[in-house]
């Protein structure tokens, strides 16, 4: 299994074999030239929920505040168990990315900035969503990395223009499984993701 890592080079990313590894890849980890701050203590995961013959499910977001924890319903539309992807920002708000579901496999990108959970469609440009990673900058802008299981390419996405904008990000083979994605100091975008093939 080869690992490779991608980062925004100018006006796009730059692909490059890193290492080859026998075991899952370990989360990348870039330290930012300043820490984004968020609230202490602050724990928040999100997981699915689904009934006993998983044709259902529930996407539930948890969070520790002050030693309480408070569970919340993100979707209840869920029949797909896949990994999901939660970030915090510095006001403690929650940014969750996630694949839909089965029948209609689009990349789903939650929040509960306004106070309510508010859901918006990324990607519907394949089957998407598969193994997706969360990062925030310090502006507080989304990026998300996914895998298209489909194309079997390394896709990201990102709201920094106040949309959703999609790029493919490594198309050379099977590309884009166990990715990581982290934001610098400086607003550059890393990722490093499983290079099966190619």
């Amino acid at each position: 299994m080869l690992i490779a890592l991608a980062s925004v080079i100018g006006p796009r990313f730059l692909s490059t074999q890193v290492t080859q590894l026998q075991s899952p890849l370990s989360p990348l980890v870039i330290p930012p030239a300043t820490p984004v701050p968020v609230p202490s203590p602050l724990v928040v995961m999100s997981y699915l929920s689904t009934s006993l013959n998983q044709n259902t499910g529930t996407l539930k977001h948890v969070a520790n505040t002050g030693g309480v924890w408070t569970v919340s319903t993100v979707d209840n539309s869920m029949n797909f168990i896949a990994p999901t992807a939660v970030a915090a920002d510095r006001s403690g708000n929650s940014h969750v990315a996630y694949r839909s579901d089965e029948t209609n496999p689009n990349v789903k990108y939650a929040t509960n900035a306004s106070g309510a959970w508010v859901i918006s469609i990324v990607d519907t440009n394949g089957t998407l969503g598969t193994n997706s990673a969360l990062a925030l900058d310090r502006a507080g802008n989304v990026h998300i990395t996914y895998y298209d299981r489909i194309r079997k390419d390394l896709k990201y996405a990102t709201n920094t223009s106040g949309t959703w904008v999609t790029t493919t990000v490594d198309a050379k083979g099977d590309v884009g499984l166990a990715a990581s994605i982290v934001v610098d100091g400086d607003g550059r975008v890393h990722i490093s993701y499983r290079y099966a093939t190619g």
